[in-house]
């Protein structure tokens, strides 16, 4: 129990007067200051717990933040790799689209054929009937070939990680049937192989494109009408390739044309280089795929030096970039 009353002295050191004092603190004073001292050290050791506890929340969200950030980097590069792998894919189906186009493994759509086939009429050396290789039994536009069909749409990648899985089972899906589909193709492209090697397949000139296969408003006459092939704008002299095997059925100077070569590569498919300054073959030579037949130059109707390239299936135009897998 604590005493009614407590006498402090407080001496100092030094002897002089009033070096000594007496304190009297009473019993009530003491209980209430002692109590006090409790309380305020509770409440400091709160305080400090709480300030540990803040301090400690705070860097495991700091920790967890910096995590966060490098999972969204992680999503972000994930999520550009995948929208990259797609295009690949979907690139990949567009390259074997066209390698069966030129295969003869599956139709041109029609709405590339063109009107007004290269008839005698409007080249007089040039035979009505072409036929160059005959009996053959393939040809470049027979009736498609039972191949998996895998030509699908551009896929958008997730935009949330739920997503990933889902998304990344259909890159994996469209993966394995253009893989299948790429394997059957290789099988027909093997039994073609002889069909191939007369199959036009690069563009015939180092050049830019100018104006492309289809209804256009015709420069000389303003008259809308069809664009029976394909412009390629280059300098003049540049060299001019025959871009498959074939046989020249016609090379001199033509109304519109200029100078002109057509070769026949067989299986009813011809191709026309129009506009040449330098025809570089003669009739009926044989020429081989990568082989100089000519040069740019700007010769008949013709705004500027470029080549007008032609492709014809049965003597009808068909559009010219569906036989061009590869630039020279």
């Amino acid at each position: 129990m604590i005493k009614k009353s407590w006498t402090v002295f407080v001496v100092s050191n030094d002897n002089t007067k009033g070096s000594f004092k007496e304190f009297l603190i009473s019993g009530t004073k003491l209980k209430y200051g002692l109590a006090g001292f409790v309380f305020l050290f509770l409440l400091l050791g709160l305080f400090a717990v709480d300030y540990f506890l803040t301090f400690s929340a705070h860097l495991h969200y700091r920790r967890h933040q910096a995590e966060n950030q490098s999972l969204k980097s992680q999503l972000s590069q994930m999520h550009l790799k995948m929208k990259k792998l797609n295009i690949r894919l979907h690139q990949i189906e567009d390259f074997s689209h066209k390698v069966k186009v030129i295969a003869g493994l599956e139709h041109t759509p029609s709405s590339f054929l063109g009107m007004g086939p290269l008839s005698s009429a409007s080249f007089p050396d040039l035979p009505a009937t072409i036929d160059i290789k005959p009996n053959k039994n393939h040809s470049l536009h027979r009736a498609p070939t039972s191949t998996s069909s895998v030509h699908s749409e551009v896929v958008s990648p997730p935009a949330s990680v739920d997503s990933i899985m889902v998304y990344m089972d259909r890159l994996d899906k469209k993966s394995q049937l253009i893989r299948e589909d790429v394997i059957v193709l290789t099988e027909r492209l093997y039994e073609r192989r002889d069909i191939m090697s007369s199959t036009p397949s690069i563009l015939p000139v180092k050049g830019w494109i100018s104006s492309h296969f289809g209804y256009r408003q015709y420069p000389f006459t303003g008259a809308v009408s069809l664009h029976e092939g394909m412009d390629i704008a280059a300098f003049p002299g540049t060299p001019v390739y025959a871009p498959a095997d074939g046989v020249v059925v016609f090379a001199g100077y033509r109304k519109g044309y200029g100078n002109v070569v057509v070769i026949d590569h067989g299986y009813e498919l011809s191709t026309l280089y129009g506009h040449l300054s330098d025809i570089m073959v003669s009739r009926w030579q044989k020429t081989k795929r990568r082989q100089v037949i000519g040069t740019i130059g700007s010769t008949g109707n013709s705004s500027g030096p470029h080549l007008h390239y032609e492709v014809r299936i049965s003597n009808v135009p068909v559009d010219p970039s569906n036989y061009i897998l590869d630039t020279l």
